[in-house]
């Protein structure tokens, strides 16, 4: 394409991964709980088409945060000054000195997720330290496998070594506090279905490190956990929910392990149990927002507001602008009727976090109730301009469709939402119905057998299918269905 439109000649293409894998490599089947040579390294590779140096393959250790200096050195922009690294142009032909330094990796997972040891790291061309309570060193020269840890037997270097990390860590680290801001509450949604986020102790917990489980040590729990996921995602669930019991018997303080459980429950519609696992998640992280969220959406949908509401309360005096406990308090305010309160507090956690397309949604969702169709379509707009696929978008951009008497477009904009959330039985329905009060009942009837496809579990298309069959004057028999989840 670069060739083909003329841009080749001016272009700077870097290529670069975001971390290795184990792949079994010291026992870490997958990535983010060690800090050896397989998941450290990355592939780093830079084109720029007036650079002498094409096809070289450098030598020199360098760091992902190096990126954004090259870039900024290779195309005349200044460099903010709280940016770290130095500017690789030197080593593919640009101007300049490259002062070739240690770098630095870390890996907090293993504290955040388990209380375990978390790993730093700092590696030349021939030698890597590894940190934590079991400390690690390998000369990456003579044992590029890092089989033999060299820690206690060249005394001087390791000393050497760690007075060097130390150094860097407090000088990288200084202000990261004060920097950081807390991610959006669909953004942690999103990493916790690729499975990056469950819920995590206080960055600030002061146990010492000495005092921890080394991870090394501990990668059969990890390894279960994965495959215990890996079994959920592949549709066996029993599988996957036995793993996770194991776990827990044997170490009933992996959050990550109760989240999940709480997160299959409600999949299956066990809805006692799934509030119980996320209790037993909070009970050990009760300062972490995500659990508190999560505990509160589950208080939620058993009926328990009131409790919902005290648990996001008492959170919201220790976490006042964190936009994600705004916006579950939102919800609960929302589901009790009182809906000033709640959008008052979609606005501010659209404050906190400009980003929202959810907040959007939510606020598009009570504009429709009081009618106010303007504002309806503004906040659909906005949600979807932050987010093309957020959950109920286009969901009530079909319901107010309908409210205009456009209904083919109302029928398309639920298409579109069960196009990205395949579950949605209120766009089923919405949709069937409309396709019902526009004649179509083959489609009518399709939309509706989906639908119990993908929640095989729950009544509400069995009942809607059943009652158009009765509306129809046919099909008596097909009408009494079998759901799964139906008491009567």
């Amino acid at each position: 394409f670069l060739k083909s439109s003329g841009l080749e000649s001016n272009t700077l293409v870097i290529f670069a991964g975001d971390h290795g894998e184990g792949l079994g490599d010291h026992g870490e089947h997958d990535h983010g709980l060690l800090l050896y040579q397989t998941t450290s390294r990355a592939p780093l590779i830079i084109f720029h088409p007036n650079s002498p140096s094409k096809g070289v393959r450098r030598e020199e250790v360098v760091s992902l945060v190096d990126i954004l200096p090259t870039l900024a050195d290779a195309i005349g922009l200044p460099l903010p000054d709280s940016a770290q690294g130095q500017s690789l142009w030197p080593l593919i032909g640009g101007d300049g000195v490259f002062d070739e330094r240690p770098v630095y990796a870390e890996t907090h997972y293993p504290k955040l997720h388990f209380g375990w040891s978390p790993l730093t790291a700092l590696q030349d061309r021939q030698f890597q330290l590894i940190q934590s309570s079991a400390p690690e060193l390998y000369d990456l020269v003579s044992d590029p496998q890092q089989e033999e840890n060299i820690f206690e037997t060249n005394s001087s270097l390791a000393k050497r070594m760690t007075g060097e990390l130390e150094d860097l860590v407090s000088q990288l680290g200084q202000g990261a506090m004060d920097a950081t801001s807390a991610p959006d509450a669909d953004t942690i949604a999103k990493l916790a279905a690729l499975g990056y986020v469950a819920g995590g102790v206080s960055a600030g917990d002061d146990q010492s490190v000495d005092d921890l489980p080394n991870p090394k040590s501990m990668l059969w729990l990890y390894n279960l956990l994965i495959e215990a996921s890996r079994a959920i995602s592949s549709g066996d669930e029993s599988g996957g929910e036995k793993k996770f019991l194991e776990i827990l018997e044997t170490n009933d303080s992996v959050v990550d392990a109760w989240v999940a459980l709480g997160r299959l429950y409600r999949r299956q519609g066990r809805m006692a149990d799934s509030l119980s696992a996320l209790r037993e998640a909070h009970a050990r992280r009760p300062l972490d927002p995500f659990l508190v969220s999560k505990l509160a959406n589950a208080l939620i949908a058993t009926q328990q507001p009131k409790e919902a509401e005290q648990l996001l309360l008492a959170a919201l005096e220790k976490h006042p602008d964190d936009p994600y406990i705004v916006f579950a308090l939102a919800r609960v305010m929302e589901s009790s009727g009182r809906f000033a309160e709640s959008e008052s507090l979609y606005r501010r956690a659209l404050t906190l976090d400009p980003l929202s397309a959810p907040a959007h949604v939510r606020l598009a969702s009570l504009a429709l109730r009081r009618g106010d169709l303007d504002t309806v379509s503004a906040e659909i707009d906005a949600a979807l301009r932050l987010d093309p696929r957020v959950a109920e978008a286009s969901l009530l951009r079909g319901q107010l469709l309908e409210r205009q008497n456009r209904f083919e477009e109302a029928s398309q904009a639920y298409r579109n939402e069960l196009s990205s959330s395949p579950n949605s039985l209120p766009a089923a329905i919405a949709l069937s119905r409309l396709e019902g009060r526009l004649g179509r009942p083959a489609e009518q009837e399709r939309v509706l057998r989906n639908a119990i496809l993908t929640n095989p579990r729950s009544p509400g298309p069995y009942l809607v299918l059943a009652m158009t069959f009765l509306q129809q004057g046919e099909r008596y028999r097909s009408g009494r269905m079998k759901c799964q989840n139906c008491r009567k």
